[in-house]
């Protein structure tokens, strides 16, 4: 089978979210004993195109087109053209890893829808990231031959909110690499990260970009009742800045939180690992997720979690974490303290925990994909 994937979210700078997430898939599918034969398409966006590690010989043909993002995007929602073959030869499958359903001549058309949030909560997506995704996964649901969602939760919201047809979308949940999280902790690293930072004991953490959906001023406002309390963590936030991002930073920096609040920026993800795996807990209380790659990567790391039961979080941590309403700033504080005041508890989570994430693995991921493909070629 020829697989031809659309793979330009995974070649931005800094990789993050859905990029990470299709690199990832990306990789498990090469490594695959049935392994497709894997073509590549991109368009990079303006920072210029990162490296797809371990993928370097993993592509029969590539074609990496710079500076024609915003035209491919409106060619291939509004007429179908040109067809990804020109580019990549004769494919049987042609998948969008983002949203966007890629224009064919002859393959079946699969995309990934990672979530709708920009239907579900508008105000917390600027209006071009509105109006463009609103644009790409409308158009997807109506031609492609198959629609993969990253959670069931995600499924139900496009059945609900536009009308899908269930019949062509099929469930894949994203995953966890095990093996990152099971070598030896470099101790003397995360110490040294720990010092340049200005940590200097337990810390909470909080990974992902600073954007509304990421619910931090609660966070920040709920965190900052206990921050200067005997014993109290430290709260670190990894991540970069996204958009509409002000109200955040304006709690980030809070004058009454000075020293008891760290933000990192985007980090090396060895680095964000390390960080995680030395962390007294993961909070995580997002407005939603389609999926939520943070919360299981701490369950990965033998982390406990405190996250809100929104969207698809619950389904993804399946019962093994705390879950919070996470528009009450009482329910997370509480939280906070159950976590602190109760540790035995959080400790008894840990392995089950990690079981339920050793489920969700990318090569799963991968071995789904490919049901899918075989699904819509009719093999």
């Amino acid at each position: 089978m020829r697989v031809a994937l659309e793979l330009s979210c995974a070649m931005e700078p800094p990789l993050t979210g859905v990029g990470y997430a299709a690199l990832a898939q990306a990789q498990a599918l090469a490594a695959l004993d049935d392994k497709p034969e894997l073509r590549l398409f991109a368009t990079p966006g303006p920072g210029g195109a990162l490296p797809l590690p371990g993928l370097d010989t993993a592509f029969a043909r590539t074609a990496v087109i710079p500076k024609a993002r915003r035209l491919k995007n409106a060619l291939w929602t509004r007429a179908n053209f040109p067809p990804i073959e020109w580019f990549c030869g004769e494919v049987d499958i042609a998948h969008g890893l983002f949203h966007l359903l890629p224009a064919a001549k002859r393959a079946k058309r699969v995309v990934t829808v990672h979530d709708i949030s920009f239907l579900r909560m508008p105000e917390v997506h600027t209006e071009f990231t509105r109006a463009a995704h609103t644009t790409m996964v409308t158009h997807a649901i109506r031609s492609a031959d198959a629609v993969v969602c990253v959670s069931g939760h995600c499924r139900d919201e496009l059945i609900g909110l536009l009308g899908a047809n269930p019949a062509r979308l099929f469930v894949v949940h994203q995953g966890i690499d095990t093996a990152e999280f099971d070598t030896e902790l470099d101790t003397e690293r995360l110490e040294t990260l720990k010092r340049e930072l200005g940590l200097h004991g337990d810390y909470f953490i909080h990974i992902g970009t600073i954007e509304p959906r990421k619910n931090l001023p609660r966070l920040l406002r709920a965190f900052g009742r206990i921050a200067h309390e005997d014993g109290a963590p430290q709260l670190l936030l990894v991540g970069k800045g996204g958009w509409l991002s002000k109200p955040s930073f304006d709690a980030i920096h809070d004058p009454a939180l000075a020293g008891r609040v760290v933000h990192t920026g985007h980090l090396p993800r060895q680095d964000a690992i390390a960080l995680l795996r030395g962390a007294t807990a993961c909070v995580y209380p997002s407005l939603y997720e389609g999926f939520g790659l943070p919360p299981l990567e701490a369950m990965a790391a033998r982390v406990p979690v405190i996250t809100s039961d929104a969207a698809s979080i619950p389904e993804v941590t399946a019962g093994h974490a705390i879950l919070v309403d996470p528009t009450s700033e009482d329910a997370i504080e509480k939280a906070l303290r159950d976590h602190l005041h109760n540790p035995g508890a959080a400790q008894a989570r840990i392995k089950p925990a990690r079981t339920h994430a050793e489920t969700l693995t990318w090569r799963r991921s991968a071995e789904g994909l490919m049901g899918v493909y075989r699904g819509v070629v009719g093999e």
